[in-house]
């Protein structure tokens, strides 16, 4: 696959959630939220305007579009990334630390806004994390160290492998 087309590949079909949400600073939550709708394309300011503004109400930020990421706690910010990771309605999400610079409160509320969107939305997230508490409420869990694959869980609550979604962490 050319360079261009796995960054379409990328834009379209991944989201990504990083641990240090990587906005950009001098754009709202609306901007950020649409950038990601840039990146795959999409061109009009209407659809974008639409989109990140549904996705931004989706995670709870419905009073936050014109603030910028120094306007917003971390909490905030974190749903902010979630809805950008969203809005081009990916097939995986990929989120790295999502709780790691959240305290424990907000990083279970982060964690219970992830779990009812993956219901809802009926993706599939993977999530690297340190956290096994993280693990224990996920659906499968690999294990990685040094860089390879030493175990596979499964939790009580996993879904068939035939239904979609579900939370993958990798520790």
């Amino acid at each position: 696959m050319s360079e261009e087309k796995l960054a379409d590949f990328r834009a379209k079909k991944i989201g990504f959630v990083f641990q240090s949400y990587n906005l950009i600073t001098t754009m709202t939550a609306q901007e950020n939220v649409m950038m990601a709708l840039m990146c795959a394309g999409v061109r009009s300011q209407k659809e974008m305007i639409t989109k990140s503004r549904e996705m931004l109400d989706l995670v709870g930020m419905k009073e936050r579009y014109h603030h910028l990421p120094s306007q917003l706690s971390g909490g905030q910010q974190q749903r902010v990334a979630i809805a950008r990771a969203l809005v081009n309605n990916p097939a995986i999400v990929i989120a790295d630390e999502p709780t790691g610079n959240l305290d424990s409160k907000t990083g279970k509320n982060i964690l219970d806004l992830i779990f009812q969107l993956r219901d809802q939305l009926q993706m599939t997230f993977i999530i690297a994390t340190h956290d096994t508490h993280v693990a224990k409420l996920s659906d499968r869990v690999l294990k990685m160290e040094d860089g390879l694959l030493v175990q596979e869980t499964f939790n009580d609550h996993t879904k068939s492998s035939e239904q979609e979604g579900g939370i993958t962490p990798c520790y």
